[in-house]
């Protein structure tokens, strides 16, 4: 409840004041601040598995660090007009594909419906 108090509190601050930064706890992912990062084959490159932000990754005084680069916010998946392309370029037009082999999926995902292990 506390929580909620503070949060609830902070929210209203927020809007009243018009500070929309981001006021919770941080974490490694500068967009959504989340702790989650995937290290990619480059071994040097990290990406939030949330929202998709990269940055590169290094030790700093024995400690993980990973420096993101403004460039990649714009990229952040859940920027409007990130959001907007995917939709138009990737889900839309794969609509008329999904309806034509729907019935195709259903009959080769039997088996794996049935399938009950022990």
């Amino acid at each position: 409840m506390d929580l909620a108090y503070r949060m609830g509190k902070e929210v209203a601050l927020a809007v009243r004041e018009k500070d929309l930064t981001y006021q919770g706890e941080q974490g490694v992912c500068p967009s959504c601040h989340h702790w989650l990062i995937r290290i990619l084959k480059d071994q040097e490159t990290v990406e939030c598995p949330a929202c998709g932000v990269r940055g590169k990754l290094s030790m700093v005084g024995g400690k993980i660090h990973v420096k993101f680069e403004e460039k990649a916010w714009a990229d952040n998946r859940f920027r409007p007009e990130v959001s907007y392309n995917h939709y138009t370029y990737h889900i839309a037009p794969s609509k008329d594909y999904f309806l034509r082999t729907k019935e195709e999926i259903k009959s080769k995902s039997q088996k794996y419906r049935e399938y009950s292990p022990g």
